[in-house]
């Protein structure tokens, strides 16, 4: 019974992509951002930083892997998980 569980949970391991994971992320962001009762703003002093400007800094390697861990916005909704 527990190698079959084990299996069971190296299955689903296999079956997980990045989407799923960004998607739950986002899902799990989105209900904690509905208990916060404070409206964040911004020091004046701060600056806005884009993609561009990080790979500006980094060397070969590092723009590589920022390049690589670059993602967009979902073209679908996210998961559809219960609220809690």
């Amino acid at each position: 019974m527990a190698a079959a569980l084990g299996k069971r949970g190296q299955d689903y391991m296999e079956s997980l992509n990045i989407d799923r994971i960004y998607d739950y992320m986002f899902h799990l962001i989105s209900e904690y951002s509905k208990l916060l009762d404070f409206k964040p703003t911004a020091p004046s002093s701060s600056l806005e930083v884009c993609s561009e400007s990080v790979l500006c800094f980094a060397d070969e390697k590092q723009r590589e892997f920022l390049s690589r861990s670059a993602t967009t916005p979902s073209q679908t909704p996210p998961c559809n998980l219960q609220p809690a």
